[in-house]
């Protein structure tokens, strides 16, 4: 049963990643593209994507916490690390992201637009979701503690 478990957990990790892409696809996009209309359809695709990767995240969620008991894993080190990566780049994403708030404006110009989708980060935000997959996958395989 646990690698039944383990399968879902890794797989849920890839449909978390699939359905995620449309949302990196879209921010880094932003970085471009100004004009009110075709940001707001790269805005939607961010939602939508969002949205998609939700169940995935329950999943992976629930599964790894699964995992845990199975395995035993909850009085070894790297388990909580790995929590607290995940933690860490949820807040991270939630604090920086601002997209929720850039789609929810009707600004008046096309430069207070603007002027709001530069202030996102996507390439802090790319950045710190990478290192945290390639921490987690790290800690996962190796169980260095």
């Amino acid at each position: 049963m646990y690698r039944w478990v383990l399968l879902t957990h890794i797989w849920s990790v890839f449909g978390f990643l699939f359905a995620h892409g449309g949302s990196v696809f879209a921010a880094l996009q932003l970085r471009k593209e100004r004009r009110p209309e075709p940001a707001r359809a790269l805005l939607r695709l961010s939602e939508i994507s969002v949205n998609a990767s939700i169940p995935f995240l329950l999943l992976l969620t629930a599964s790894g916490i699964a995992l845990g008991f199975m395995g035993s894993w909850w009085g070894h080190r790297w388990v909580w690390a790995s929590i607290a990566v995940f933690l860490l780049v949820s807040i991270v994403m939630g604090v920086l992201g601002g997209y929720r708030r850039v789609r929810g404006l009707d600004p008046a110009t096309p430069e207070e637009f603007s002027r709001a989708l530069d202030a996102l980060h996507p390439n802090l935000l790319l950045a710190v979701g990478v290192a945290g997959l390639v921490i987690l996958v790290w800690l996962m395989y190796f169980k260095p503690f």
